[in-house]
């Protein structure tokens, strides 16, 4: 008899990206970690070594263990696992690595060098806290109600132009009615007394 073999299914191959971010002191900087298709069940996680501590963020089970404010945008978008850090310092140089599975385990390496000069006043952050974005689809649904409106206002326009030329058109019509209607009349009555003169004629009458 043959012993059944239980089948092993290989993993999903892990993709890892790496990158070095520099930034000033005392500047709020933005980490990166796009997760789009994350597996919502288990989640992102990041691992965090600065130069005097290492700890961690886990969105499934909630838990921080870092001591310095670090900001999540899960609750925007669950499909952006990046986080900001506030008022950076020197101790905040060091590796934070974004892990994530979506339909393949992806490990997003940040290695963050501080300068420790301030960042100047004229200058701006080279990577923006993400926002709500503002598709090409959404603009549409922006610019649709105003092409609505303008077309009924147009139209509407057409139709009081057409009115208005009815009626200053209808005096005229109406004149033009009772000229034709005594034109009529007087042809008639020229007719009747043409008739009348040719039969008092055939009558004999002088």
């Amino acid at each position: 008899m043959k012993r059944k073999t239980k089948r092993i299914i290989p993993q999903a191959t892990q993709d890892d990206t790496e990158d070095t971010v520099r930034g000033y002191l005392h500047q709020d900087l933005l980490l990166r970690c796009d997760c789009k298709g994350l597996n919502r069940t288990i989640g992102f996680k990041w691992q965090i070594t600065m130069k005097k501590e290492f700890c961690y963020l886990n969105s499934s089970s909630g838990d921080n263990t870092c001591t310095r404010p670090i900001e999540t945008f899960k609750n925007v978008n669950i499909d952006n696992c990046s986080i900001r850090l506030t008022n950076i310092t020197e101790e905040d140089n060091g590796t934070y690595v974004c892990l994530f599975t979506s339909k393949i385990y992806t490990r997003n390496i940040v290695h963050l060098k501080v300068n420790m000069t301030s960042l100047p006043p004229d200058s701006t952050t080279s990577n923006p806290v993400p926002g709500p974005s503002t598709s090409t689809g959404a603009r549409t649904w922006v610019y649709f109600p105003t092409i609505a409106i303008a077309a009924v206002l147009l139209l509407f326009g057409c139709i009081l132009t057409v009115l208005c030329k009815q009626r200053r058109n209808l005096p005229w019509m109406e004149m033009n009615q009772e000229y034709t209607s005594w034109n009529l009349r007087r042809s008639l009555c020229k007719e009747e007394k043409e008739m009348t003169f040719i039969n008092d004629e055939h009558d004999g009458k002088p």
